[in-house]
């Protein structure tokens, strides 16, 4: 028998007194993530702990939940053939929950992260588990956990309380540096908007803008870059985050310039995806991105609510969804900062190049060519660098933020 190796994780501490938050796990539910990956899901309630135990003999994974209750309506459903996972089980005890995910093969833990509730959904911790050819399950823990224990000591399961709340991970793909994915709107026969005073394209202004933010990016050290044109040609939408998913990056960022019939109208935006829109100009706004491929021959508008609700349905397309809306919020507070934003900068719709289901999305709206004083700001590089400056500050943050260790 191979010693367990314990994997140390917390979950949400949020502002109130530990003694004062209920804890409880409200479902758990498994599923098969891109590549074969299991994934294992628990609804919980905010201040709720958890700690990991893996073993390879028999090859299983413990989640325990000190002192919480269970609070489902129905017992874990069983796991879904195609996942490596063979049965889940849940154990009701005064010390609180246990549940053991039996596997076939012995596993590791790729990920473990924490989406916070939003829209009245409660918090979900998700983990991502692998088969482990080596058989040793790796460790992976936050800077200011504990070192593990030497090898001839098991270590015991750690339960900690942290000063500053806990947030969510970010699925992290592999051991280098995070990629990033930039996507100039528009393209080739398809201008995008045209400015009114200056009549330059969308296409070329966001291109350019697309290549500062890149040289900023690779300038860090930090992360590697791919952009899906690096000159002017046309990429259908239904390619442009399949590159993404095929190239298994960690953040996609579409980048355009909106035009509106009022001229006055000015100020960045950041939208991520949705089946409803946010609002009236957020739902013209994807109207409007949706069709460009028709300028193109390819009509896809009959296609999109279709393709929308297919994967809005997937698990991992929820949980990247809210990881979206972290980015999002994030770039419109520090684009606030630095220019000019619409008054609510983060708006949602149904955008059909937000559509990678395991990629962190969303499409950057640098300002309004159809504003005749912003048109000509965003030509110009020094407001340039200010939208790069604001966006490389979130990616850091975004990261920092939500990326787990792995070591």
């Amino acid at each position: 028998m191979i010693t367990p190796v314990r994997f140390l994780a917390l979950l949400l501490l949020f502002a109130l007194p530990l003694s004062a938050r209920a804890q409880a796990v409200l479902d758990a539910r498994t599923g098969v993530h891109d590549g074969g990956r299991t994934r294992v899901v628990f609804d919980v309630l905010p201040g709720t702990r958890y700690s990991i135990t893996v073993s390879n003999a028999p090859p299983q994974m413990v989640v325990e939940f000190a002192g919480a209750r269970w609070q489902g309506k129905a017992e874990p459903a069983p796991p879904a053939a195609a996942s490596g996972a063979v049965s889940l089980q849940r154990k009701d005890s005064a010390q609180g929950q246990t549940f053991t995910v039996l596997f076939r093969a012995p596993p590791r833990v790729e990920n473990a992260f924490v989406l916070p509730g939003q829209g009245g959904k409660p918090a979900r911790l998700v983990i991502d588990a692998v088969p482990d050819a080596a058989a040793t399950p790796a460790v992976a823990r936050r800077p200011e956990a504990s070192p593990a224990a030497p090898p001839e000591k098991a270590p015991m399961p750690i339960r900690a309380a942290m000063a500053e709340p806990a947030v969510p991970r970010t699925p992290a793909r592999q051991r280098t540096k995070p990629l990033i994915v930039l996507d100039p709107g528009h393209g080739g026969k398809d201008p995008g908007a045209i400015g009114r005073r200056t009549k330059k394209y969308e296409k070329d202004v966001v291109l350019q803008i697309s290549k500062d933010l890149r040289d900023a990016l690779l300038a860090t050290g930090r992360y590697r870059v791919h952009m899906t044109r690096e000159t002017d040609i046309f990429i259908p939408l239904r390619d442009r985050p399949a590159i993404a998913q095929k190239l298994k990056a960690d953040l996609f960022l579409s980048v355009h310039a909106d035009a509106a019939l009022n001229p006055a109208a000015l100020g960045a935006s950041i939208y991520t995806l949705s089946k409803n829109a946010s609002d009236r100009v957020a739902a013209r706004l994807a109207a409007q991105e949706n069709r460009s491929d028709m300028v193109a021959g390819v009509p896809l508008e009959d296609k999109v609510d279709a393709v929308t609700k297919s994967v809005l349905l997937d698990l991992m397309q929820r949980d990247t969804m809210n990881m979206s809306s972290l980015l999002a919020d994030i770039i419109a507070a520090n684009l606030r900062k630095s220019i000019p934003t619409r008054p609510n900068p983060h708006g949602y719709a149904g955008f059909m190049v937000l559509l990678a289901p395991d990629v962190p999305s969303a499409l950057l709206e640098t300002g309004f060519m159809s504003n005749p004083r912003e048109e000509v700001l965003l030509t110009q590089r020094h407001h340039r660098q200010k939208i790069v400056r604001a966006v490389v500050k979130s990616i850091d943050e975004f990261f920092q933020r939500t990326q787990m260790v792995n070591r």
